[in-house]
């Protein structure tokens, strides 16, 4: 049986403000996305990013590695705006944690 580390109380409540403001930031994204919808070729960048999410490379001369679905957030940044781009990232995030061996809320 593996022990389950508690948070602090201070801890709790930072997470909980965290989890809060990035749906928040998700909510108000997709309702810009509604509002207001781009083209549909944001689409593809989202599925470029959901498939290079787990595709790594390492920075060289420090202990650092970068995703390369980064290189289609920061496109969709440029291209189409905040509000695609905050739901591509929250996308991402969501298929990298499902897929993660670690399943820690916190670290």
């Amino acid at each position: 049986m593996v022990a389950r580390v508690q948070l602090p109380a201070l801890g709790r409540i930072y997470v909980f403000c965290v989890v809060a403001a990035g749906a928040i930031a998700i909510a108000d994204s997709a309702h810009r996305l509604a509002a207001h919808p781009p083209v549909w070729t944001w689409l593809i960048l989202a599925a470029f990013t959901l498939i290079s999410g787990t595709l790594t490379i390492k920075v060289p001369s420090i202990a650092a590695t970068i995703s390369v679905s980064e290189m289609f957030v920061f496109t969709a940044v440029i291209l189409f705006g905040a509000a695609p781009a905050t739901l591509i990232v929250a996308l991402d995030g969501l298929v990298l944690s499902v897929s993660s061996r670690s399943r820690k809320l916190y670290r």
